[in-house]
């Protein structure tokens, strides 16, 4: 359906399934793509340039999106954004040792299908970190991580803290 993405690492659909949303790692970017109405078939950058690098998205409700950001940007690897894909894709192959260190925090962000963040919750990471997915339940957010070996529960955040 659409060519030149960039590490596409989370998809999740609108709740009236009227477009979804990519996570792009690489170029820091939330895409729309519509899927239905007369603009079916187009993409537009949602957010761009941003501050982590997004990981999976899920739906919640209200219309929200859950993103998870693993880690802050890195140096090196914005150095490398302007380079052929190819430098890019051989980084990426890289053993675990010699890949770009990701910072240690936790950081989610919910948006709003017009890409305003309406949640910006972040910690320094220190008891929990690198958080991969987020899902919405009974009150609270539940977040999951590749480097831990358990998830977490925060508190369903009830205010905006863009």
């Amino acid at each position: 359906m659409l060519d030149n993405l960039t590490f596409t690492n989370g998809v999740a659909l609108s709740h009236d399934g009227e477009y979804l949303l990519l996570a792009e790692t690489g170029p820091y970017r939330i895409s729309k793509v519509w899927l239905a109405g007369p603009r079916a078939g187009q993409r537009e950058t949602l957010l761009d340039n941003l501050p982590g690098l997004p990981d999976n998205i899920t739906t919640g409700t209200d219309g929200v999106f859950w993103v998870a950001l693993p880690s802050h940007r890195s140096r090196v690897l914005d150095s490398l954004l302007p380079k052929p894909g190819r430098i890019r894709t051989v980084v990426w192959a890289l053993p675990d040792a010699l890949q770009p260190a990701a910072s240690r925090c936790t950081f989610v962000l919910g948006i709003d299908g017009q890409g305003n963040v309406v949640h910006n919750l972040q910690a320094d990471g220190k008891r929990f970190h690198y958080v991969t997915g987020v899902r919405e339940g009974a009150g609270h957010l539940w977040l999951g991580s590749l480097a831990e070996k358990s998830f977490a529960r925060v508190p369903w955040p009830a205010t905006v803290n863009g």
